[in-house]
């Protein structure tokens, strides 16, 4: 397993000078593969494949030692399984048993006609103007980028002080990161994640939700 420690945005001043709210962690995981792969997989609700299971296990080591009190997930299949296969590794750890709360606003985007399709039976100019700017040329009936971080924030706004692990989606996951980083969209992109990838965060107690991005961990090839 590899891991790189990646900096997010600034803590707040009187975080800096010693005062004010406390920070506690969230930890992000994408979903490991589903067996539906090489699609537009947005609100398709694709099962995990075998080896999704084998990454869900693999992360949830790395994250057996965290103290995490708090599970959240998007409520499709693929990240179902990742949280609960997660949740029970880590109820080894905890008392009492973690469970696992499920959220709709932690979904992927909704690519709306391309959902579920191959990107090669996409006109290739649409879903050019679709990955150049998502807000201004979302898929048809689907979704915009600004829908997206819309619901993702108001996910982030129900969890406790806590540590924290949400199961999310690629998509999910870099709108978590333009709305705690302030980051815009095409700075999200700059980081790859693939599927079982890791984020950790430092989330301070204010609103609206503000945080540092203090770790990247991603899979071997091989598992």
């Amino acid at each position: 397993m590899t891991g790189k420690r990646t900096e997010g945005q600034h803590a707040p001043q009187a975080v800096v000078a010693g005062q004010g709210p406390a920070a506690w962690p969230l930890w992000m995981l994408r979903h490991g593969m589903p067996a539906q792969t090489g699609a537009m997989l947005g609100w398709t609700d694709s099962p995990l494949s075998a080896l999704g299971e084998r990454q869900a296990r693999a992360q949830s080591e790395r994250l057996s030692a965290q103290g995490i009190t708090q599970i959240l997930s998007s409520d499709l299949a693929r990240c179902q399984a990742t949280a609960r296969i997660t949740a029970e590794r880590l109820s080894g750890q905890s008392q009492p048993a973690l469970t696992v709360a499920l959220s709709a606003d932690l979904r992927e985007l909704n690519f709306g006609a391309w959902d579920g399709q191959p990107a090669a039976s996409i006109a290739p100019d649409a879903l050019r103007d679709f990955y150049a700017d998502p807000d201004r040329c979302p898929p048809p009936q689907g979704e915009r980028w600004s829908d997206l971080t819309a619901r993702v924030s108001r996910a982030l706004e129900t969890l406790s002080p806590r540590p924290t692990l949400i199961v999310a989606h690629g998509g999910s996951m870099r709108a978590a990161l333009s709305v705690l980083l302030g980051w815009d969209m095409r700075q999200c992109w700059t980081i790859d994640l693939p599927y079982a990838a890791l984020l950790r965060f430092q989330v301070w107690d204010i609103r609206p939700r503000t945080a540092q991005l203090t770790g990247l961990f991603l899979l071997e090839d091989r598992l």
